[in-house]
């Protein structure tokens, strides 16, 4: 929901995209003027999966494409020994998801509150109900 604004996508990312974390997106121009937009899905289920293994991924050191109970969706990303032996498992709490407040200096955004943001804004609010 954070990614999306709520499902309204004011960014770049498109609905079609069924992109709902903007996996990938920079929004940089790229060499032929267009705007990098990240990944596309094939539909909502998809998506979302895609979105919930990055996680895993970035929570959980040693995490493969074989570590999913379904197939892997972005199996690409383990194609690249950076991102298996610099991301996989760099933030197993929620708050080092902001790059700032990850002591590895990675994380899933540049945003710097945005670990804290999730925590606060979301998960707080849900353990009221």
């Amino acid at each position: 929901m954070k990614e999306t604004g709520f499902l309204q996508f004011p960014g770049v990312v498109k609905p079609s995209q069924y992109n709902f974390a903007g996996l990938d997106t920079t929004g940089a121009v790229l060499e032929d003027g267009s705007i990098d937009v990240g990944r596309s899905y094939s539909g909502v289920r998809e998506g979302i999966r895609a979105h919930v293994q990055r996680l895993k991924a970035y929570a959980a050191k040693g995490t493969t494409p074989t570590s999913f109970a379904y197939p892997c969706i972005d199996k690409d990303k383990y194609d690249s020994s950076w991102w298996r032996n610099t991301i996989v498992g760099s933030s197993p709490y929620v708050e080092w998801l902001g790059k700032s407040q990850n002591p590895s200096g990675f994380g899933w955004a540049t945003d710097p509150n945005y670990g804290y943001s999730i925590k606060n804004d979301y998960m707080a609010k849900l353990l009221k109900y």
